[in-house]
């Protein structure tokens, strides 16, 4: 007798966003796909496209990241993936997004001395 044994994968999350939301954060948003993850796991890159490292998880059934303490006028792309940790199991890659951190305005203001003459 044989024995045929299917797993089924780790569905992705789809549809991930990044909203820069002030000069040092960037928030990340997505669909869950998944019924049975464990957790999710957040990567950013300079580029989007090398040099992906690891920022952070959230719990299972989360939907949202923020990631904070960015420089003012950057740019960083995000992707996100779920884990099932009962099998080990990572999900394919969500899209990339990116997004820009806006430039800090600095308001500088220069008072000159005003000199009056007043003529008869």
């Amino acid at each position: 007798m044989v024995q045929i044994c299917v797993t089924s994968g780790v569905i992705s999350p789809i549809d991930l966003d990044a909203t820069a939301v002030s000069q040092t954060q960037i928030d990340l948003s997505w669909h869950d796909n998944s019924s049975d993850e464990s957790s999710f796991h957040i990567e950013r890159s300079a580029d989007g496209s090398t040099g992906w490292t690891e920022i952070g998880t959230v719990a299972a059934n989360a939907i949202t990241y923020s990631d904070s303490a960015l420089v003012s006028g950057t740019t960083h792309y995000y992707r996100a993936r779920a884990y099932r940790g009962s099998d080990g199991q990572y999900s394919a890659y969500s899209n990339v997004d990116g997004a820009t951190t806006p430039v800090a305005i600095i308001d500088r203001h220069i008072y000159l001395p005003l000199m009056l003459r007043v003529h008869p």
